[in-house]
């Protein structure tokens, strides 16, 4: 890749690509792997490198696998973090780890794009970052107007420019360096993490160098491909009633992607939705000058009078579903005007019931996806130590009032320290008729 960039990738600094940084004392001081070993594999589409390795003071063993793919200009990275104790046992306020990238580009501007928002570091930032760190979802990009160095983040959120700063609120003091250090564990991000005694991480990360500038090498729709990459399933002829191809909609744009495909909420039309995906201005072909456009939420319908789709610009058009099979996919409930069981519908964040270590002591925090009829008045909550628990009036744990939201929740408090606890719920309705009860879930208080 040096060698295709015409330019070192790396600068001469204190780390190497792809370590692994580890302090537990607020950045006083650091530790990383030791005593590593690898493993080389040779596959058809690509050189994997595995590193096996640990981290004493994290009281973690550490595997990394490099991938130099054969098909693409790019490295791709994971970092798998096994049992870290130290993450659930020291102090959260003075612990993090840490991945650094020392990339090396003269007088570098700092990209990164957030749920497909792409901004400037230290100029287009809102709250959700400051000058020392930027929240980059998707990708991150350090440039300058001949090349530049992106780095694909599929599961972490924040990253550093320059140097390590231990002072997190500092305005006013941009960087010179190109160099990233991406978060993978902080004060925040691990707080609510399930579990007792360890935690277990996963980093996964591509580093692509380019030539010009990111809108140039399309980076955004590279970030797209590999963190949504398309899947192929090879499926045997079989016969059926309809003909073997069929359209309502043909049209294609090069640096747009489709974002979804649905019946609106009316079931009288389908709507889609796109967004340019590279950074440039797109005419819309002529059929898509003629359908309505909404709000995403199905509402404000007019007709375009902008024909141009702006750079990583987001459109959601409807149109008539005349003609168009669509299944009806509405709730039936019952009738006999028993509530369904909890967790029977997918709310679009949640449907089963679910436990997760809370903040302080003795703490689980319990959520479930609300039932969907209307007339619900509330939630019984029941608790046993085991999993084959019966709800009884002697571990009832709560009445939970029906929410706003479509999610329900209830903070169990007073609980042991580093001790599994079993639930059960069940919905009531405003005639006083129970429904059956949820799955069993499980939740893991924190240590002392």
């Amino acid at each position: 890749i040096d060698k295709t960039r015409g330019k070192e990738l790396l600068d001469n600094s204190d780390y190497g690509a792809n370590q692994l940084l580890y302090t537990d004392d607020n950045h006083a001081s650091f530790h990383s792997p030791v005593n590593a070993s690898f493993t080389i594999e040779r596959h058809e589409y690509a050189i994997k490198v595995i590193i096996k390795t640990s981290v004493p003071e994290l009281g973690a063993d550490i595997i990394q696998t490099i991938s130099l793919p054969s098909y693409a200009n790019r490295i791709d990275l994971e970092t798998e973090i096994h049992h870290a104790k130290a993450m659930v046992n020291h102090d959260r306020y003075k612990r993090y780890i840490y991945i650094a990238f020392p990339f090396a580009v003269e007088n570098a501007r700092k990209i990164v794009q957030l749920n497909g928002c792409i901004a400037r570091h230290g100029i287009d930032h809102t709250g959700h970052g400051t000058d020392t760190y930027s929240a980059a979802r998707e990708w991150v990009a350090v440039e300058n107007d001949s090349h530049g160095i992106a780095l694909v983040q599929l599961d972490t959120s924040l990253v550093e420019y320059d140097h390590i700063h231990k002072d997190k609120t500092d305005y006013g003091a941009k960087e010179p360096g190109s160099s990233i250090f991406s978060y993978v564990a902080n004060d925040w991000l691990q707080m609510h993490t399930p579990g007792g005694s360890h935690i277990d991480m996963r980093a996964r990360y591509s580093i692509i160098p380019y030539a010009g500038t990111y809108q140039q090498a399309s980076i955004p729709d590279i970030a797209e491909q590999i963190a949504n990459p398309p899947l192929s399933i090879k499926v045997a002829p079989h016969s059926g009633r309809l003909p073997a191809e069929r359209s309502f909609l043909g049209e294609y744009i090069s640096n747009a992607r489709l974002l979804a495909l649905k019946v609106s909420e009316t079931g009288k039309h389908i709507v889609f939705r796109i967004r340019e995906n590279k950074g440039r201005n797109v005419e819309l072909p002529d059929a898509a000058k003629k359908l309505e456009i909404c709000s995403p939420d199905e509402r404000e319908l007019a007709t375009s009078e902008n024909n141009v789709l702006g750079p990583f610009e987001t459109r959601t058009f409807m149109f008539p579903a005349n003609g168009i099979a669509i299944k009806d996919e509405t709730p039936h409930y019952r009738q006999d005007g028993i509530p369904e069981k909890v967790g029977c519908v997918y709310t679009g964040l949640i449907d089963m019931p679910r436990a997760a270590c809370g903040e302080e002591d003795g703490q689980l925090y319990l959520l479930w996806g609300q039932n969907p009829e209307k007339d619900i008045a509330f939630y019984e909550l029941y608790r046993g130590e085991t999993e084959d628990f019966v709800p009884s009036k002697g571990n009832f744990v709560a009445k939970v009032e029906r929410g706003e939201y479509c999610v329900a929740r209830h903070v169990d408090t007073g609980l042991e320290h580093h001790k599994a606890y079993f639930y059960r719920v069940r919905a009531i309705n405003e005639a006083g008729k129970a429904g059956d009860f949820s799955d069993v879930f499980c939740g893991v208080t924190r240590e002392d």
